[in-house]
């Protein structure tokens, strides 16, 4: 990943909490959704233990190939992430954040094809991104209020 697509991701987690700040006030919220939160906790763990795996594996053997089933996988769960949210009434918070989300896995999903390998420090921000969009979904559920 070069230089650039670093301030890109930083951008975008600064573009989503700016988000979240002018929807909250802006819309009304969607209610609280257990099963919302369980997938969202379900696709951290899921993202975090991909990444950490490819994390205890050397660099030079980090090879595309070897990955690309579990990241196509997650792709579509966090699509179906999507999905759920978006048939979720007043959830536009939610679903930008879910989107940011997409757009970040896309993204290093097609650099690491692209270079065939992923850089530690490439590594180390990919997981701090996941880490900062999910931490900020599931805090944004929890916060939602209780049916209406």
């Amino acid at each position: 990943m070069s230089k650039q697509l670093f301030s890109k991701h930083n951008i975008s987690v600064v573009v989503l909490l700016f988000s979240l700040f002018i929807l909250n006030a802006c819309m009304s919220v969607a209610t609280y959704n257990e099963e919302a939160l369980s997938e969202a906790v379900a696709l951290s763990k899921k993202t975090n233990a991909f990444l950490e795996n490819m994390e205890s594996i050397v660099e030079s053997e980090r090879a595309y190939a070897k990955f690309k089933e579990e990241y196509i996988e997650i792709e579509s769960d966090i699509s179906a992430l999507l999905l759920i949210n978006k048939a979720r009434k007043d959830n536009w918070t939610t679903i930008n954040m879910i989107e940011i989300l997409q757009w970040l896995w896309v993204d290093n999903r097609k650099t690491h094809e692209a270079e065939n390998t992923l850089s530690d420090k490439d590594l180390i921000n990919q997981r701090s991104d996941n880490f900062r969009v999910f931490d900020a979904i599931i805090a944004g559920e929890k916060g939602k209020p209780q049916g209406r």
